[in-house]
C-alpha cells in the first residue's frame, strides 16, 4: 500500500463522503418517484411500502456497508467513485491521482 500524506489522506476521505452523498441522493431521487406515483394513484400504498422496505433494507444498507467497510482502501473507493462518476478526475488531489488510476485500470 502506497503512504499518502495524512492532508491528502483527509482530502480522500471527504471525496469518499461526497461520493456516498452524491450516490444517496440518486438513490433517493428514485424512491421519491415512487411517491409521486402512489400521490398519482399509479402504485397503492403496499407497492409503496415495498419500495420503501426494499431502499431501506437493501440498497441503503449496501451503500453504508460498501462506504463504511473495515479495512477498505480509500484509494480503491475513490477508483469506484471515479468509475462510477461520482467523482471527477480533477477533484483527485494531484499526490493520489496515478495511484488511483492505476487501481482503476486494474479494478475496472
Amino acid at each position: 500500500m502506497v503512504e499518502l500524506s495524512k492532508k491528502t489522506q483527509k482530502e480522500l476521505r471527504k471525496l469518499l463522503m461526497k461520493a456516498y452523498a452524491k450516490e444517496l441522493d440518486q438513490h433517493l431521487f428514485d424512491l421519491s418517484m415512487k411517491f409521486d406515483d402512489w400521490k398519482k394513484k399509479k402504485i397503492d400504498c403496499w407497492d409503496l411500502n415495498y419500495h420503501i422496505h426494499k431502499f431501506h433494507d437493501g440498497i441503503l444498507r449496501d451503500l453504508f456497508n460498501t462506504y463504511n467497510a473495515r479495512g477498505m482502501d480509500d484509494i480503491y473507493m475513490i477508483s469506484r467513485a471515479l468509475a462510477n462518476d461520482l467523482l471527477c478526475k480533477e477533484e483527485i488531489p494531484s499526490e493520489a491521482i496515478d495511484i488511483v488510476e492505476r487501481c482503476a485500470n486494474d479494478l475496472f
